[in-house]
């Protein structure tokens, strides 16, 4: 995601025991990398967010640890 592992962590929030990203966090991160076109990381994180909403809905509004560490491996 082009961000320091510090940052990163600090963006993650805690919903029912579960770490992840809130889609307004991506969605800010989004607008942000297509501010200044980086469009590789903008397609990473766009597929992170795509998999965490549509593929792997835990929770509502919500991209957990699970879903982070399957797209990273994938």
């Amino acid at each position: 995601m082009k961000m320091h592992s510090r940052e990163l962590e600090n963006k993650l929030v805690t919903m029912k025991d579960m770490k992840g990203f809130s889609p307004k966090f991506l969605e800010a991160y989004l607008h942000q990398l297509s501010d200044k076109k980086d469009w590789k990381t903008f397609m990473d994180v766009f597929t992170l967010a795509i998999y965490g909403v549509l593929m792997f809905p835990n929770f509502e509004n919500f991209v957990d640890r699970a879903t982070i560490d399957v797209f990273v491996a994938f």
